[in-house]
């Protein structure tokens, strides 16, 4: 049971759960101001930690904090990352992307999920992403205080939760329900 925790300079801390000790650090050379750790994910089978950061890259760490790929992103900072239940691929939302992307472990982009109204020309802001447990849907929310979802074939299903029109920060799932 260990613990990730990522700052606004870049650096992430391992500590552990079972006696609240601090394991190590990993990026401490490199930390700059703008390197934010904007989130953080194991995967499910505990193998890697992906860390989507402000210098347009979403790293994969194993559970040791040893490196992996580096996923690049030109021109998107991703701020959302989430597993496949069967940790073989992860995606990411970005608020200036207007879209989920999949990527698999070896960094090579899987689906892109674009929201309807992208494609028709307008501009939507993707905050957080989640992928449901069972697998069958990847969830996001937006700027505009909607929550968008789209089926394991990457289709975009008919999607009538809001929130009153408030920014979509976070978002998770209720373990064994339909409910987000």
């Amino acid at each position: 049971e260990i613990l990730a925790v990522g700052d606004q300079n870049g650096v992430i801390g391992f500590h552990s759960l079972r006696d609240a000790r601090f394991i190590h650090v990993i990026n401490r050379e490199e930390k700059e101001s703008n390197q934010w750790i904007n989130a953080l994910a194991w995967s499910p089978d505990g193998a890697w930690l992906a860390c989507a950061r402000d210098d347009q890259t979403v790293k994969l760490l194993q559970d040791d904090g040893s490196a992996g790929q580096v996923i690049h992103m030109p021109d998107v900072n991703p701020n959302g990352v989430a597993w496949s239940p069967d940790s073989k691929q992860f995606a990411t939302s970005a608020i200036y992307d207007s879209a989920v992307r999949i990527w698999n472990l070896d960094g090579t982009s899987g689906p892109l999920l674009q929201h309807q109204e992208h494609i028709d020309g307008t501009y939507v802001m993707l905050s957080h992403v989640i992928w449901t447990a069972d697998g069958t849907r990847i969830i996001a929310g937006d700027y505009k205080g909607r929550i968008l979802s789209w089926n394991a074939d990457g289709q975009q299903l008919k999607t009538n939760m809001a929130i009153g029109g408030a920014k979509v920060v976070s978002l998770t799932e209720l373990p064994e329900s339909d409910e987000v």
